[in-house]
């Protein structure tokens, strides 16, 4: 990974983890929203930090040693990645930030953080259907449609995309 896509990696993912959640909190609670606070909740808002955060070391590394690339557009992957967590999902980054973002809500509870959490998961099915799977179309083509017809977008096994077809598994 050179330099450049490493700052704009870290830049990227801290703005939308820790930069954006902070200045939500400060308004939620200028503004005096209501915020909901359990030790349960709490507990597994820490969990699914932690397995968000795991999940994009993960998929990075994968980016990296399979696709001789990373998750930033600066320097895409040059292969395309269908094996690991791949071969199940094939947004796993995306549920990444989506578990970081509700453990971040589970923690501290902030009304704001739920509804952030909405908006960036709508925003980013917007980017995923309408921009990011036609590009992949374009550089991978067949090899591209055929895991999508084989993988499901998001969610492993339980919502399964118009193109699925699970008699077609991935090798």
């Amino acid at each position: 990974m050179n330099l450049a896509a490493l700052l704009f990696s870290l830049m990227a993912g801290l703005s939308i983890t820790v930069l954006l959640p902070l200045l939500l909190i400060v308004l939620n609670n200028s503004l005096n929203l209501p915020a909901l606070h359990s030790v349960l909740a709490g507990g597994l808002g820490i969990a699914s930090m932690l397995t968000g955060v795991g999940l994009f070391i993960y998929c990075s590394t994968l980016f990296k040693l399979k696709g001789k690339g990373t998750p930033m557009p600066l320097h895409p992957p040059q292969l395309l990645v269908i094996s690991g967590i791949y071969s199940v999902t094939r947004n796993p980054i995306y549920l990444g930030y989506w578990l970081i973002l509700l453990g971040e809500f589970l923690v501290f509870g902030q009304l704001l953080l739920s509804v952030y959490l909405v908006l960036f998961m709508l925003g980013n099915h917007l980017y995923v259907v309408l921009h990011e799977e036609e590009e992949l179309k374009k550089r991978f083509g067949d090899e591209y449609d055929r895991y999508m017809s084989a993988v499901p977008r998001y969610l492993p096994g339980l919502i399964r995309t118009k193109h699925a077809s699970p008699q077609q598994p991935i090798q």
